[in-house]
């Protein structure tokens, strides 16, 4: 089957779970014989405008921040040329602004979208305000998203959660699949312990104290704050740990002052953006992963990302990565936006570890495998193929 996936992001032209999770799932459906070429911006002048990357042929668009609208119409005019000369059977979108782009011609092809979260909650968020120009900002979001849902045949969601909060924004929407996002197991396993070694002695960390470690974006929702304050009553206790904080955004400065207002300096350290690579080393070498979000956290790649290494995690109670855990037993699972509740889970799972024996590789190899879940897209698309569009319309318009 020939594949066109449409993406904003895409690793390893940009670092997150969304542009890896399509890169991932290009990778695994080429494995299974499928052809791949994926359209993206080109976030980097030196990046070449048609590469192939593992098999992935890549077409990039000129792409400008302060012009947005100007570098889709290039988006625009490349994915049509793309659709013109060469022989697609199925679209893929992954984000509404691209996929906007293209909406008339998306209906007019076999087209698969993968809703990620409510764009223009995610927006509202970011901001930190709600004024009367942000919410138009959001209510115009809303619009374009919702003609994206229009233009699919299916619709991909990674959690229950994530399906919950669509059919709240557009509750007419049929064709709905949960399908979770998947982790390269070959790349995320427990490594040995002189990589282990490596990341203590890189940050001068005691053996004895214990390792936490947490990857975000240091943005508002991600809860940094609430996990900081955690820790200051975790100190207090008398526990032994360092919390190593991944990762980089708006809120760096802020955090790190709050880092030491709370006396923080030897337990907390902000090591900025941690290479792939190392990745894996850096949950195998940590006794636990805390995810402290505090909102619209549809899925959580990083959740089974450590348990694949072994690696148990806390994770607050905020939508997708409660049904990562939740099979797993409560002790994974704490309130949002409580200090004390994530100090206590936290001192709990430290005391009474879970053991590293293979079940939590297990339960990401049988739930998480990209393998299983580039069958069941490629079955999404064999579906797309087959029904009309008048069956699909989430306001119930006929084409």
């Amino acid at each position: 089957m020939r594949v066109l996936m449409l993406a904003d992001v895409f690793f390893p032209d940009t670092i997150g779970g969304a542009g890896r999770c399509v890169y991932d799932l290009a990778r695994f459906l080429i494995a299974s014989g499928h052809e791949i070429q994926v359209v993206t911006r080109n976030t980097n002048d030196s990046l070449p405008e048609t590469e192939v990357v593992d098999s992935i042929r890549i077409r990039r668009f000129s792409w400008r921040k302060e012009k947005p609208w100007r570098s889709y119409r290039y988006a625009r005019s490349m994915i049509t040329d793309i659709l013109q000369s060469d022989s697609v059977d199925v679209i893929h979108g992954f984000q509404p602004l691209i996929c906007s782009s293209v909406a008339r011609r998306l209906r007019q092809h076999p087209c698969v979208y993968t809703y990620y979260s409510p764009w223009a909650e995610e927006y509202l968020i970011k901001s930190r305000a709600k004024d009367f120009f942000r919410r138009l900002v959001a209510a115009r979001m809303r619009a374009i998203e919702r003609r994206v849902l229009c233009s699919a045949r299916k619709i991909v969601v990674l959690s229950g959660f994530a399906e919950r909060l669509l059919r709240r924004d557009h509750p007419r929407t049929p064709q709905i699949h949960v399908v979770p996002a998947g982790v390269d197991l070959d790349r995320f396993r427990p490594t040995d312990a002189a990589e282990r070694a490596y990341v203590r002695r890189k940050w001068d960390i005691d053996e004895n104290a214990k390792l936490l470690l947490t990857v975000r974006n240091l943005v508002p929702r991600m809860g940094l704050k609430y996990l900081l304050k955690a820790l200051a009553l975790l100190r207090d206790k008398g526990t032994r740990f360092v919390q190593l904080i991944g990762g980089d955004g708006p809120l760096r400065s802020e955090l790190e002052q709050l880092s030491r207002s709370l006396g923080l300096q030897h337990h907390a350290i902000f090591v900025g953006r941690i290479q792939e690579e190392e990745m894996a080393a850096y949950y195998s070498a940590s006794d636990l992963f805390v995810l402290p979000t505090v909102e619209l956290e549809c899925f959580g790649l990083v959740v089974i990302e450590s348990l694949a290494c072994e690696t148990p995690v806390l994770s607050t109670r905020c939508g997708g990565p409660e049904e990562i855990l939740g099979p797993l037993g409560s002790s994974f699972l704490c309130a949002r936006y409580d200090p004390r509740a994530m100090a206590e889970g936290i001192q709990s799972l430290l005391k009474e570890p879970f053991p590293r024996d293979g079940r939590l590789r297990n339960y990401v190899q049988r739930h998480f495998n990209w393998s299983s879940i580039a069958g069941r897209t490629e079955q999404i698309y064999a579906e797309a193929l087959t029904i009309g569009l008048t069956e699909r319309k989430p306001d119930g318009r006929r084409v």
